[in-house]
This record gives C-alpha cells, sequence and structure tokens, in this order.
C-alpha cells in the first residue's frame, strides 16, 4: 500500500508524485515542508491555500479582494497601483 495518495493515484514517495505532475522533487518538497501545503496542493492537483495577508482595496467605488486583483482588473502593474496606494494616488483601502 502507498504512503501517498493524490485523487485516487497511489505513489511510493512525494518525488514520485512530483514526477508524475512533471514538477521538480525539490520544489514539491519546499511546499509541503516549509510552507505546510499538502501534497495536492504542492503538485497542482488541488488550489493552493489562499493568502490571508492580501487586503482587500477600493478603487473608484468598486472593491477588489486584493492589489493583485485589482491590477488586473484595470490593466496596472501591481507594483504601480501597490505605490499608488501608498502614496495614497485617490485611492481608498477598505
Amino acid at each position: 500500500m502507498s504512503k501517498f495518495e493524490i485523487n485516487g493515484v497511489s505513489f511510493a514517495s512525494r518525488s514520485a508524485a512530483a514526477r508524475h505532475y512533471g514538477l521538480e522533487p525539490k520544489l514539491v518538497n519546499e511546499r509541503v515542508t516549509k510552507f505546510g501545503w499538502t501534497l495536492a496542493q504542492a503538485v497542482g492537483a488541488d488550489p493552493r491555500p489562499s493568502k490571508a495577508h492580501s487586503k482587500p482595496v477600493e478603487i473608484n467605488g468598486v472593491k477588489y479582494k486584493s492589489v493583485r486583483e485589482a491590477s488586473k482588473a484595470l490593466g496596472i502593474a501591481k507594483t504601480t497601483l501597490a505605490r499608488k496606494l501608498k502614496a495614497g494616488g485617490g485611492f481608498c483601502l477598505v
């Protein structure tokens, strides 16, 4: 019996699972041990954990879950938008 299972497929090791999904074993092991992801998350079979540190922003009356989401919707580089928010460029943090 295998020690590791993802979506009904058994693997002898994390490395075997990583190779199956076309990933470097070192990356998968780091995601599991350092970041605390499940093996399924580490190989991309399940969504990765959400980032709890994302802060909602409101720009021109529209609320976004994060600066990243707002930057995509507005077509502005994330770093540019973050800099404008920090400078107070007429944007409102929720």
